[in-house]
């Protein structure tokens, strides 16, 4: 008899499991990229989202900026630019939010400006808007 409140807490949180891991539609993340672009994708059971980060030269130094896709995921995502001024320890956000919304209408793209990347480290992060979505950060330049 003392066994039953036990036994009932585990099928519940099994039930919550199986519900959660339902909504979970999101595969691993990948990344790529060369000298002036590194990106970080996430794949969902109908498309992806991907954010992807640019770095050029100019006679100023530097330059970075942030390009966000959203291809039919079924979900929207939001992107952002991120700097760091110590190698990398800590990141901070420099750009604005930039909602990319899903459509049925093909991929959907936003992007942030030229920021100066002289001196710093740069990287694009993103996450897919449903509660519990993981942060995904492309390698930095």
């Amino acid at each position: 008899m003392k066994r039953k409140p036990l036994r009932t807490l585990v099928t519940a949180t099994g039930v919550a499991a199986l519900v959660l891991g339902a909504q979970t539609v999101a595969q691993a993340e990948t990344h790529g990229g060369d000298g002036d672009t590194q990106w970080v994708q996430q794949n969902t059971s109908s498309g992806w989202c991907r954010a992807t980060l640019e770095v050029w030269k100019t006679d100023n130094g530097l330059m970075a900026k942030g390009v966000f896709a959203n291809d039919h995921a079924n979900y929207d995502c939001t992107g952002w630019l991120e700097r760091s001024s110590d190698l990398g320890l800590t990141w901070k956000r420099i750009s604005g939010l930039h909602d990319v919304l899903s459509k049925p209408t093909g991929e959907q793209i936003s992007s942030t400006g030229n920021y100066s990347d002289q001196g710093y480290y740069a990287r694009v992060c993103f996450h897919l808007d449903f509660s519990g979505a993981a942060t995904h950060c492309s390698a930095s330049l």
